[in-house]
């Protein structure tokens, strides 16, 4: 019985935050592979503002806090990951570690959450503006507003003058 795309997109954004979850369970084990144990001697951040300790999850998650989850974004960014990347990240965060995690700081999930949906939504009008900055003066002046704004952003993302003239020729 084949599925319909509803529970298509449900599986696959599912295995998506698997795969964010995975990650940031790996990010936090390198960052504590390099740290003393506190837990040791005692000393453990539990209760320290912002520190989380979750008892059981989806993954291997130890302690963690705000701070880790916005170093791993961090290091995400830096790595090339688009907002609505991160905005999953932060979304797998979030379910995983719901009902296991208490944050106890003004920064939470759903804030940084927002900050990457408006970034995420300024790099798609960024990306629309440029592709608006392309040369016109190779764009025929005379052909229709759709045709010049599909010439414009073929150039834009680099794509060949075989492809565009294919592309232009299915309008």
């Amino acid at each position: 019985m084949a599925r319909n795309k509803g529970e298509q997109t449900k599986q696959s954004r599912r295995i998506w935050l698997d795969k964010w979850w995975s990650e940031f369970n790996a990010f936090l084990k390198t960052k504590t592979d390099g740290a003393s144990n506190s837990q040791a001697d005692g000393n453990s951040p539990v209760g320290m503002p912002g520190s989380a300790r979750p008892t059981g999850t989806a993954g291997e998650a130890g302690e963690f806090s705000i701070a880790d989850v916005v170093a791993f974004l961090q290091a995400q960014r830096d790595a090339g990951k688009e907002a609505w990347q991160r905005v999953q990240i932060v979304d797998a965060i979030a379910l995983y570690g719901q009902r296991l995690v208490q944050f106890e700081s003004d920064l939470t999930l759903e804030t940084i959450r927002q900050k990457l949906v408006l970034l995420d939504q300024r790099q798609q009008q960024q990306t629309l503006s440029q592709a608006a900055e392309i040369d016109d003066s190779r764009i025929d002046p005379t052909a229709s507003e759709v045709v010049q704004g599909m010439l414009r952003v073929l150039r834009r993302l680099h794509y060949s003058k075989r492809t565009e003239r294919a592309y232009m020729g299915w309008i």
